[in-house]
């Protein structure tokens, strides 16, 4: 198992939206409420030798008192930062149908590390992640 550690900022505006964190080939396997402001999401999930962390943001209603937003800060992999390739990571929105048909909507962001959108940021690694840190660090 490998501890995933998840920095962010948030700011929300009524009800506090969920973020789900877990892998390609597992699924999501942990699942909590944001906090406002500053925090971090730890968890563990089992990364195969080639797999993607996903981190899943939703349950995000409009509000007219303003945008709730969802910023991922850093990931750290068994303590080990990925802040070097925290932008590879693409975000899929979860457009509404309204959204979909008022915009030319783009099918993923990159970097995709600030969700306005319920949606879902993937992010490829491998194992062992001290060898994948060195490796993308060139």
């Amino acid at each position: 198992m490998n501890l995933i550690t998840i920095l962010y900022s948030s700011i929300i505006t009524e009800c506090a939206p969920k973020v789900s964190v877990g892998t390609r080939f597992d699924g999501f396997t942990h699942t909590e409420s944001l906090s406002p402001g500053l925090d971090k999401i730890e968890c563990e999930v089992n990364l195969r030798p080639f797999d993607n962390l996903l981190i899943k943001f939703f349950d995000k209603v409009w509000s007219p008192l303003g945008d709730t937003r969802f910023d991922i800060t850093a990931i750290l992999v068994d303590g080990i930062t990925l802040d070097h390739i925290i932008f590879d990571g693409k975000q899929y929105p979860d457009y509404s149908k309204a959204e979909f048909n008022k915009q030319s909507s783009q099918v993923y962001w990159q970097p995709g590390t600030t969700f306005h959108l319920n949606g879902v940021y993937e992010l490829e690694l491998s194992q062992p992640i001290w060898h994948f840190r060195i490796k993308t660090a060139q």
